[in-house]
């Protein structure tokens, strides 16, 4: 019987010890949340299937606001629901309530964004999923309110959120660097894009001349802390480490 208890607890001192120190990731799963330039702006609920569904929602997102200006407001709506033709009312014969909507549009600009339907209303706990759809458009509109969250992020359209350069990985900054005339190729590339560094002001060895200049940091190895791509729009967008 001592052999057995003392068997049993160690089996279970070896089991409690595994599940303590797993990561809490793997025993609860994180439901994702679609992202516009960092922010959080809505949560699905179901899990690894929201992945596929939020790739097309940046890929849709993209597509739209590339048509847009971002000096101007853009609107969040919900798609009209079309109504069938009702046959004309007998004498005191009320009309009847519309019925509810299997799926509803939100639109952004008045071109579709995403679909919302029943199975989404059910896996959310939403009443109906107009009722879900207006929550989601809220939260979009309210995040798109302000005009410097709308340059943002036609400054950063389809620009990779990870660069690597000299080997160091540095990741998206969200914003539009001021360009003080100070940026210049680097001499390396990612994906295809010229990858530049600011240089000091006072670095008085550079010469303006020279069409593919070496900065100090490549030969004394000292990385820069920030590196840039230019965007569509000619803006140089930092990416820092």
């Amino acid at each position: 019987m001592t052999f057995w208890r003392i068997t049993l607890g160690l089996y279970l001192g070896s089991f409690l010890s595994v599940l303590f120190s797993m990561p809490i990731a793997a025993i609860a799963q994180i439901n994702p949340s679609w992202k516009i330039i960092g922010q959080p702006v809505i949560e699905f609920q179901d899990g690894e299937n929201s992945k596929e569904k939020i790739s097309q929602l940046n890929r849709r997102f993209s597509e739209i606001v590339a048509r847009l200006n971002p000096n101007q407001t853009w609107t969040v709506d919900l798609a009209p629901i079309p109504q069938p033709k009702s046959k004309p009312l007998k004498k005191g014969e009320k009309p009847k309530p519309p019925l509810p909507a299997k799926q509803v549009t939100i639109r952004l600009q008045g071109m579709s964004l995403l679909q919302v339907n029943e199975s989404d209303a059910k896996l959310h706990q939403a009443e109906s999923p107009r009722a879900l759809a207006e929550n989601w458009a809220r939260s979009l509109a309210n995040f798109l309110s302000p005009t410097r969250t709308r340059q943002t992020i036609l400054a950063t359209l389809n620009l990779p959120e990870r660069v690597t350069y000299e080997g160091l990985p540095y990741s998206l900054k969200p914003e539009i660097a001021l360009d003080r005339g100070l940026f210049r190729v680097s001499g390396r590339q990612f994906e295809g894009r010229s990858v530049f560094i600011e240089l000091p002001a006072d670095q008085s060895s550079f010469k303006i001349t020279e069409l593919t200049p070496t900065p100090k940091i490549s030969s004394t190895k000292e990385f820069p802390k920030s590196v840039y791509l230019l965007n569509s729009q000619f803006q140089f967008v930092p990416y820092t480490r």
